[in-house]
């Protein structure tokens, strides 16, 4: 029987974070699990092509570590039932850092939104959540929202 022990949520804030989030938190409570909250921030390099990367600020990383620390430290715990809520903000690709995070961390079940691109956006800019999926070594339960 497969024990759900310690649930990964990453979040990058949007509404379809936001609905992972609620389903994530209502099985955590359901399971009395552990909850990780964890938000990646890309690197400058990965956000625009390098030559445009010169024109961030030095600090710009940092700053947005910082926003993203303030709005993870924002969301409710308390929809999450009675378990540890762990909240976490990493540099990186968003599908790697999560993948490791959960690697590292004994993650049982990974619950992440999905924002449901496909034609020419979905082949731009991909998919973390179709990444994952493939890359990690525990369950992945993706809620697209309605």
């Amino acid at each position: 029987m497969l024990r759900i022990n310690t649930i990964l949520i990453p979040t990058d804030f949007s509404p379809q974070a936001q609905v992972a989030m609620d389903g994530g938190c209502m099985m955590a409570a359901r399971f009395g699990a552990e909850v990780h909250l964890l938000n990646v921030i890309p690197e400058p390099a990965r956000l625009v092509s390098s030559v445009l990367a010169d024109f961030f600020p030095e600090g710009f990383p940092q700053e947005m570590a910082e926003v993203a620390d303030k709005q993870l430290a924002a969301l409710p715990a308390s929809a999450c039932g009675a378990g540890t809520v762990t909240r976490v903000v990493l540099t990186g690709d968003p599908a790697h850092v999560i993948v490791d995070y959960a690697r590292t961390h004994g993650i049982d079940l990974i619950v992440m939104g999905t924002h449901g691109h496909t034609g020419v956006v979905h082949a731009l800019l991909g998919s973390v959540a179709e990444k994952v999926v493939r890359l990690a070594r525990c369950a992945v339960l993706t809620i697209r929202s309605p």
